[in-house]
């Protein structure tokens, strides 16, 4: 059985997420956990140098808080299903989310997004960026909750590398599941000149099925997957991060923000484990014979 890790404050963009993941699960059939983390930094008085550690009372309190509400949230989105657990934690929020998710082997982890007020605190260089940086294990980037199921076109942003064999052998898995067509994306920027071919030996290479080729000429990335995305109806865009080089290029900065927070269909991302085109051909050619 599948296992998906959803962090839990009991906010409204949590209820979206976790609204996401009950449908994702009884599409695939897995379970669910749900990790709140109670983040209070120790108190310090300056004027003494002393430092106080909040009595552990309050953490329990907090504790039973929250078993209060993941029941109130179950019986109100997820009554029939009895795979959902919830696992409380101490320490700060990204940190005890990676290492959590590192030493528990789950599948995939669905994290909400605030949107276009909320960015610049909670996706870019807060908690979800971080997770989504050094996750090994891809990860629903969620704003608004959809019926996992009703995915049927992905948008991939691509710029045509074939050392990404672990992240299309991923999103493959994903594609298959949902019986969905990917819709790969160039966004031409000046100078650039990509035909149709540069699509055929990308989908050759990777052995892609069930795809349309789009090449659109904007000013910027984000703009052209912007209005790619409005223009197809997108249900899901995929892309891949660097790990600790940071977002990959499609997904820093301004892009970032455009794409996740303009938009209310989730991001799916995966980490990077980079390996060279020969290599990666190696191991196709190894799977397939």
């Amino acid at each position: 059985m599948k296992k998906i890790l959803i962090p839990c404050d009991f906010s409204k963009t949590f209820t979206e997420a976790f609204k996401f993941g009950v449908s994702f699960a009884r599409s695939v059939n897995a379970s669910i956990t749900l990790l709140h983390v109670i983040d209070i930094p120790p108190l310090a008085d300056p004027m003494l140098g002393q430092t106080f550690i909040v009595d552990n009372r309050i953490y329990e309190s907090l504790t039973r808080q929250a078993q209060q509400k993941f029941e109130i949230l179950c019986k109100k989105y997820a009554p029939d299903m009895p795979a959902i657990n919830l696992e409380v934690k101490q320490g700060p929020v990204a940190m005890t989310i990676q290492l959590y998710s590192q030493t528990t082997s789950f599948d995939d982890i669905v994290m909400g997004t605030h949107g276009v007020t909320g960015l610049k605190e909670f996706f870019v260089g807060s908690n979800t960026e971080r997770v989504v940086r050094f996750s090994a294990i891809p990860v629903f980037a969620i704003r608004k909750a959809r019926e996992f199921s009703s995915i049927k076109h992905i948008i991939l942003p691509t710029t045509f590398e074939l050392n990404q064999l672990d992240f299309i052998k991923e999103l493959k898995a994903l594609q298959q599941s949902l019986n969905a067509t990917i819709h790969l994306l160039h966004i031409n920027r000046p100078g650039q000149s990509i035909s149709e071919k540069d699509f055929e030996d990308y989908c050759q290479f990777y052995q892609l099925t069930n795809i349309t080729y789009n090449i659109r000429n904007a000013p910027s990335e984000q703009d052209g997957i912007l209005d790619f995305a409005r223009e197809r109806k997108a249900d899901l865009i995929a892309m891949a991060t660097h790990g600790r080089s940071g977002l990959a290029h499609l997904l820093t900065g301004s892009i970032a923000e455009s794409v996740v927070n303009r938009l209310t269909c989730p991001v799916w991302t995966y980490v990077l484990k980079r390996t060279s085109k020969k290599t990666s051909k190696k191991l196709y050619e190894k799977e397939l014979a």
